[in-house]
C-alpha cells in the first residue's frame, strides 16, 4: 500500500531505478569471468554451459542497451547469436574460440565500467 502524492511515489521509483542500475552493472562482471574462464581446456559440458550463460547475458545486455538505444547493442547482440545454444556455431579451433572469449569479456567489462551504458 503507497500512502502519499504522485510525486513520493515518483520519488520512490526513482530511487528503486538507481538502486537497480548499480546492481545492472555489477552483475555484467560474471559473463565477463565466464569467457575467461571458458579459455581453459575443460570439459564439454562446461562450454556448454558458457553457451547458455553468454547468450542469456548478450540478450539481456542489447535488450536493455536497445531500450536506451545506444547503438553499442549491437555488439551484445552479436555475442548473443555467436554464443547461441539453440543453433550453435561451431568454430572447431580453440584458439579462435579463445580470441572471441577475450573479446567478449573486454566487451562485458567495458559496458560495467562505462556510465551511461545500462
Amino acid at each position: 500500500m503507497i500512502i502519499g502524492s504522485h510525486s513520493d511515489v515518483f520519488v520512490i521509483r526513482l530511487g528503486y531505478e538507481k538502486r537497480m542500475e548499480s546492481v545492472n552493472k555489477n552483475i555484467l562482471y560474471i559473463p565477463a569471468c565466464i569467457a575467461v574462464i571458458a579459455i581453459l581446456p575443460l570439459p564439454i559440458g562446461f562450454y556448454t554451459l558458457v553457451r547458455i550463460a553468454l547468450f542469456g547475458f548478450g540478450a539481456w545486455t542489447a535488450f536493455h542497451m536497445f531500450k536506451q538505444s545506444n547503438n553499442i547493442w549491437i555488439l551484445f547482440a552479436l555475442i548473443a547469436v555467436l554464443f547461441n545454444p539453440i543453433m550453435p556455431i561451431y568454430l572447431y579451433d580453440k584458439s579462435i574460440w579463445a580470441v572471441l572469449d577475450i573479446f567478449t569479456a573486454i566487451a562485458f567489462i567495458w559496458a560495467a565500467k562505462t556510465k551511461n551504458v545500462l
